[in-house]
């Protein structure tokens, strides 16, 4: 079964490669990475699947990264979690609090250049 997981593994990484299926080519490599217990892995996935979705680019529902937290959450129910699970949850729920980085330009000072 491992070879198998490692070959959508591969393929999820072909997709992302591809710019097509973003960012869900990235969770399910994170997910698929997760069951291979390869957890510095399935955060490297989740961090780019994140990524993606902090853009604002692409079109992903609102509620995905608690859907994906729920989705590990759910492959160990009745069970503690893993630390690698554990350190993934956390990470989407850094990004679920994350906002959209965008470029801003500096607001000029209120105050005369003479300093009051």
């Amino acid at each position: 079964m491992a070879t198998t997981i490692r070959e959508a593994v591969r393929t999820c990484r072909a997709h992302a490669a591809a710019g097509i299926e973003l960012p869900y080519a990235y969770f399910t490599a994170g997910r698929l990475s997760l069951l291979l217990e390869q957890g510095d892995e399935a955060l490297g996935y989740y961090a780019r699947g994140i990524s993606h979705c902090l853009t604002g680019v692409y079109c992903v529902p609102a509620d995905i990264l608690s859907e994906e937290a729920s989705w590990i959450r759910g492959i160990h129910f009745g069970v503690k979690l893993p630390p690698e699970s554990q350190r993934v949850i956390d990470l989407l729920a850094l990004g679920r609090d994350g906002t959209p980085q965008r470029p801003t330009r500096r607001k000029r000072d209120s105050f005369p250049a003479t300093g009051c």
